[in-house]
Parts: structure tokens; C-alpha cells; sequence
């Protein structure tokens, strides 16, 4: 069976707005970059185990809250006991939760905004999400990657960068880097919400090494994982 997307060109506006992606031959390379970044980003999150069993309890008619909650955000109080495991962060820092109800942790309010956030009024849940208006850390990652990759074309001598004609010089390294770090700074309450409710999530691999390691960008040391 084909893969079938979470999330569609609707996550794509604001500063994630891609340009011409209205027409056809846009939209249709974009959901080829959605269909391989996707599932790229989610096995690398979750892990194999995990990954599958969300992406086919999505795929119920009315999912388990598990899923949902890792789908479309969850708010809860850290019970520092419960988190047994480190959450890697940037640049080798650590967010270190220590297993001490004294922990300047404990009772910390964390708000995981999901992967698939509902605009606020929503009343409508479908596997392709919420539609316009929402936002998605998947979303992020596929940005800048459709954005590296579009950064040059290719032609008869090989790699050239792309020319704007009748504009002014502009970057979109600024906005690139802002969706990465967005998407970064997300990864690690995903891993406080699985952490905090393991038992709902027997799936998932608690070794802190199978966890995904995401490093912040600045405009100072530029580079992708």
C-alpha cells in the first residue's frame, strides 16, 4: 500500500511558505519531499517499533488517545521520578532530569505541542491533520530540506545556484534556520511526554543512545545532520 502522508501542503504557509505552491508541478514535487522526509523524521523520533504502531493506530477511526496525544499535543506536569532518562539536546548539552522528587525538574509544566497541532476551534481530527493554520515539526524538517535542495539546480555543468532576476538579493538562511531550531527545541518534549507515560508506550525503546539527537543551528556554524 502506498504511504499515506500525516501532514499536506496546507502545513506549508507563514514563514514555512513555499513559493508557486499552487501549481501543479510544485505541489506535486513537494509531496514527494513530504513522502520521503516524513517518514524519515518519524523513524528517527520514535524508532521502528513506535513508528509503526502510531502511524497505523492513526490510521483508526477513532484512535487510541495515546496516539492523539502525541498527534495533537498534550500539557502535563513532570513527575521527575517517572523520567528515568536524560533527553539529548544541542551541541552535546543535556537537559538532565534527574529521578529526585527535589529535582529543580520536578513539577515543571511542559507543553508538547504535537506533531499534527489543531488550529484553536477545531473540532475536526482526520489522519491528513488539521489542515490550514497548523503547525508541525515534520512540517519544519521537510522545509529545510526542500529548501537545501532548492538552493541550487542542476544543469549541463553540474550544480548552479539559482539567480533572482528583477529583485533584490535575498537569503532564506534566516528563515531556514529558525524552522530547524523550531522543530529542535520540540524534539526533547517529545521524549518527556513518552518518558512520563511509558507504560502507554510499550513500543518505544528507552535506551537513551536509540534516542534522536538534534543540534540548534546558528548563523555562525551553518550545517544539516
Amino acid at each position: 500500500m502506498d504511504y499515506q502522508a500525516f501532514i499536506n501542503a496546507t502545513y506549508f504557509y507563514g514563514e514555512l511558505t513555499i513559493g508557486q505552491n499552487g501549481a501543479l508541478e510544485v505541489s506535486d514535487e513537494l509531496m514527494l519531499f513530504v513522502n520521503k522526509y516524513e517518514p524519515l523524521f518519524l523513524l528517527q523520533l520514535m524508532g521502528k517499533s513506535l513508528y509503526e504502531a502510531f502511524y497505523t493506530g492513526m490510521q483508526a477511526q477513532n484512535p487510541e488517545q495515546r496516539w492523539l496525544d502525541i498527534a495533537h499535543g498534550k500539557h502535563f506536569t513532570l513527575d521527575a521520578l517517572k523520567v528515568k532518562y536524560t533527553v539529548k539536546y544541542c551541541n552535546q548539552y543535556k537537559i538532565l532530569v534527574v529521578p529526585d522528587s527535589n529535582s529543580i525538574t520536578d513539577g515543571m509544566p511542559v507543553n508538547w505541542r504535537g506533531l499534527l497541532q489543531k488550529p484553536d476551534g477545531s473540532q475536526t481530527v482526520t489522519f491528513l491533520g488539521a489542515g490550514f493554520g497548523s503547525y508541525s515539526p515534520i512540517a519544519n524538517f521537510i522545509y529545510w530540506h526542500w529548501m537545501t535542495d532548492h538552493e541550487t539546480t542542476t544543469g549541463g555543468a553540474g550544480e548552479v545556484k539559482l539567480k533572482v532576476h528583477n529583485a533584490g538579493n535575498a537569503t532564506a538562511e534566516s528563515k531556514m534556520i529558525r524552522a530547524w531550531n523550531e522543530m529542535a527545541e520540540q524534539v526533547p518534549l517529545f521524549y518527556l511526554l513518552i518518558d512520563q507515560y511509558r507504560s502507554s508506550y510499550p513500543e518505544f525503546d528507552l535506551k537513551d543512545e536509540t534516542r534522536m539527537v538534534i543540534e540548534r543551528i546558528n548563523p555562525y556554524r551553518y550545517f544539516v545532520l
